[in-house]
């Protein structure tokens, strides 16, 4: 049998193997399914929103300081921080909170819950006077924030006279 004229038209046209190309192609081909799945990984554990590891919780040394706040957040987003205190650090009937300049770069406080008696402006901090219940255990205060700034920012709320905890977060953009 001899081969037809349409047959050796078709054989011009195929091109020859390229394995190597092949075999690179392959290769960043597995590559990006990986990274796929690494960034949706990341985005379920809460790297890219709400999630597990996007929640920060800071205690001071001596137990009586507890800073619940968001470790990464996007930016003009609502968040809450929210800060547990016990009893024993009342001065009176007051609990005093103070929050580092430098974290309010970052972060815009839109309303607290409860609403501070006082607030006051010292050097390189914002301080909020809170009237406490003779309770125990008083209720914990409620930072209703809103993020500013992209990239790392970190700074401190403490108590007047008492702890302090270091905040540190990532806002995405």
């Amino acid at each position: 049998m001899t081969p037809s004229r349409n047959s050796s038209s078709c054989e011009r046209l195929e091109s020859p193997e390229n394995l190597t190309f092949q075999e690179k192609s392959w290769r960043w081909e597995r590559a990006g399914r990986w990274a796929v799945c690494l960034f949706v990984g990341a985005a379920a554990a809460g790297l890219m929103g709400s999630g597990p590891l996007s929640r920060g919780e800071e205690h001071s040394a001596d137990g009586t300081l507890k800073v619940e706040y968001p470790a990464f957040a996007r930016t003009d987003s609502p968040y809450r921080i929210v800060v547990h205190t016990t009893a024993a650090r009342k001065v009176g009937d007051q609990v005093e909170l103070w929050i580092e300049s430098a974290l309010l770069e970052a972060l815009e406080v839109e309303s607290i819950a409860p609403e501070p008696a006082e607030t006051t402006l010292g050097t390189g901090r914002l301080h909020y006077r809170f009237r406490a219940a003779a309770a125990d255990d008083p209720a914990p205060i409620v930072l209703h924030v809103k993020t500013d700034a992209v990239g790392r920012h970190a700074g401190r709320i403490g108590l007047q006279d008492g702890p302090s905890v270091n905040l540190a977060l990532w806002i995405y953009p």
